[in-house]
Parts: structure tokens; sequence; C-alpha cells
């Protein structure tokens, strides 16, 4: 077996936090009081809408910049072990799960870069997690704006009708998805149950006559963070004020591609040092861009 390569190319994402300046000093004291929480479902764990998965954070430094990971932990629908042709199930005790997250540095100004795993929960579901896991230190769901290069939005409203629009996605992720849009979330699961396919796309095209439906499931997806981040693809074709080329929403998110070292030549997992280097560096690289970036509650 050729041996893996030690590093891993992996996106980064960039989020400025909703009404920072009121949470700033509490998002210091909140994260102390996770790193305090025992792990088990009354403490660290947090309960998802599937069975026996969870989500966690733990905290590598909670004075600024914070660092921490996110984590989704499953106990069950554990994959089988193979060695030499004999297949077996892979054996954990009760308390462990398979476990996937990502690295997540918040800076003092109220920036945040994210390392994008698409195994780990979005970046959405940490605002939630502070909500339920602080003891009322956080008061409502801390929200993470992503930034964009351009008003996206703002070039959708430029259509005069969306006739076509392609929505693609990891088929699991239909739950994310409902929250933006419950048809298309519903579609999503339907295809997940019926194909078993683990990606999914979605093609909708209006009848003879256009209208605007199409833009305001477009819109509504957009604008959801949970269905947002859940999406590989959402682009819109359609006629629109001097030009008919399609419009990629999900294109103008201001990303960088980064190297990240693996944690073990075998495992998907990186280096969690190396990957909170990684994203300081890549903050402070990217600040003049991050500056001049329109986030989506400017939009």
């Amino acid at each position: 077996m050729a041996d893996r390569p030690k590093q891993v190319s992996r996106k980064v994402y960039f989020f400025r936090i909703a009404h920072f300046s009121e949470i700033k000093n509490v998002l210091e004291d909140a994260l102390r009081h996770v790193e305090d929480l025992p792990f088990n479902d009354q403490g660290r764990y947090l309960p998802t809408t599937t069975d026996d998965t969870v989500h966690s954070v733990f905290v590598d430094s909670s004075s600024y910049p914070l660092r921490l990971q996110l984590a989704r932990i499953r106990r069950s629908d554990l994959p089988l072990v193979e060695e030499s042709g004999k297949i077996s199930a892979l054996k954990l005790s009760r308390e462990a799960g398979i476990m996937d997250w990502c690295h997540i540095v918040i800076q003092a100004d109220g920036y945040a870069v994210a390392e994008f795993n698409r195994d780990a929960p979005r970046i959405a579901a940490l605002g939630e997690y502070l909500l339920f896991k602080t003891a009322g230190r956080i008061k409502t769901a801390v929200r993470f704006l992503p930034l964009f290069q351009k008003s996206v939005l703002e070039e959708l409203s430029e259509f005069e009708a969306v006739t076509i629009l392609e929505i693609e996605a990891l088929s699991d992720e239909a739950d994310a998805i409902a929250k933006g849009d419950e048809h298309i979330g519903a579609a999503f699961a339907a295809c997940a149950e019926l194909g078993q396919a683990k990606r999914t796309e979605i093609i909708l095209k209006t009848a003879r006559q256009p209208n605007a439906d199409l833009a305001s499931i477009a819109k509504r997806l957009f604008q959801n963070p949970f269905s947002r981040e859940s999406l590989t693809r959402l682009k819109a074709h359609g006629k629109r004020t001097g030009s008919r080329k399609p419009l990629d929403l999900l294109q103008q998110y201001m990303i960088r591609t980064e190297d990240f070292v693996r944690l073990d030549p075998r495992s998907k997992a990186v280096n969690s040092e190396h990957a909170f280097e990684v994203l300081e560096r890549t903050y402070k690289d990217a600040k003049p861009a991050i500056q001049a970036a329109i986030s989506l509650e400017m939009l």
C-alpha cells in the first residue's frame, strides 16, 4: 500500500460574529464553563436529532484568540472492519464513539476562522451549543455570519426569473437542509432512504410560466446558516439584466485552501497544534480582505 501524504488540503472559512461587542467578554467565561463540564449527556455532550449522535466542544484556549474543536460523536451505525478478507463488526465500548471535529479560532476583533471538515458539525451548531451548555452565560444562540466577496443576494434579485435551480449536498444533511426549506429537506431525506446515495443532486425547473418560487427557495436555503453550510452547490439559472450567466451562490464565499498536517498517516484527522497555527496565520494573511468583505447581515 502506498504511503498516504502527511498533509491534507482543507478549506478555511471566515465569519463575523453578530453583536460581538455584547458577548466579547462573556465568551471567555462561557468556554471556561464548558471546560469544567463532565463528559456525559448532562454535561459536555449535546444530543442531536440523530439517534446516538452528540455534539461536543473541546477547548484549547479560553483566552483570546479562543481556540476550540467542535465535534460530532457517533455511537451507532458503525462501519465494518476488514482484515485479510475477514469481516467483523467494529467493537467499541458503549460509551465510545466515532468522532469527527473541526478547528475554530475566534479573534478578539469578532472574526472567526474555521477549518472545514465535511464530517464535522457546521459552525452554526457552535452557536446553539453555547446557548444550551453555558448555564445562562450566553442568552441567545451566537450567530456566525459568513463573509462574501460580493453581495450575492443582490445579484439574485437581478434575475427576472429563476428557471432552473441546482441543489447538491451529502444525502445525510437532510435535517440541516430542512431548516432552510422543509420540502427540499424532505426530498433529500427521501433520496437518502430510497437510493442510499451518499450525495444527492436535485434540479428544479419551472413550468412554462416562470415565477419567483425558485428564487425564493434559493434565498431561503442561502440565508439559513444550517442549510447554507450543508450545501455543496446552489446554482440559479435564468434571465437577468444583460446576462444569462448562472449565479453560483456559494462561489462568492471568502475561502482559502490550506495544507494541514495529518494526526497520523492513516487518519483523516489533522494535528490540532498545527491546525490552530494554520488558522491564525491564515487570518493574519487575509486580514485586509476580511475587513473589506461583506457579511450576510449586510446583504
